[in-house]
């Protein structure tokens, strides 16, 4: 999947499009070559709080080649390991009983496939940027030479899932990977 970007500005004359970006209201317009990339384009989207660019430099097709190979590796009916409670566990509950770590790990299980971590932070006013932090730090854990982590809200609660694998060209073992949802709350 792909989209391309079309800037349009409303400034006035001949001069650059860099300078009339910088000095004009800017519309993005999608051309997705998947609609479900973009909104209708008719609506101005800051990517940040102080964005007045509203789009990138480049595309992210250097690294997308990694990331159609995990997807194709995750497709893969016996890609996924068996037992994560032996095999990931102990390195979860290892990384999150460090010095430092803002992470407590409550709770964990298998369930069709996806190993679900119940974790609390170890501070309740901790951001949402710090609490990224900590579960990539966590994920770096039991990361493998790919790995994806998405982040969602469900509720009061973050979720991180994780898809890390090998691919045949990076192992000496047969591809094989992990899919892991990590369940952050804040303490009450």
């Amino acid at each position: 999947m792909s989209a391309r970007w079309r800037t349009r500005s409303s400034a006035p004359g001949n001069s650059s499009p860099e300078r009339k970006l910088a000095r004009a209201s800017v519309t993005i317009e999608c051309l997705p070559a998947d609609p479900r990339l973009c909104d209708d384009g008719s609506v101005a989207r800051r990517r940040w709080d102080a964005d007045e660019r509203g789009h990138g430099v480049a595309t992210g097709e250097a690294f997308a080649g990694n990331v159609e190979e995990l997807a194709r590796l995750l497709a893969d009916p016996g890609w996924v390991t068996e037992e994560p409670e032996a095999h990931l566990l102990p390195h979860l509950r290892a990384a999150c009983d460090e010095p430092g770590s803002l992470l407590h790990l409550d709770d964990a299980w298998s369930d069709d496939g996806i190993f679900v971590v119940e974790l609390t932070t170890r501070e309740p006013e901790l951001s949402i940027g710090h609490i990224r932090q900590a579960a990539v730090a966590l994920a770096a854990s039991i990361a493998e030479e790919s790995t994806h982590i998405r982040q969602r809200r469900d509720g009061d609660v973050l979720e991180f899932d994780i898809a890390t694998g090998t691919a045949p060209a990076e192992a000496r073992f047969a591809p094989h990977g992990h899919l892991v949802r990590l369940r952050i709350r804040t303490p009450a």
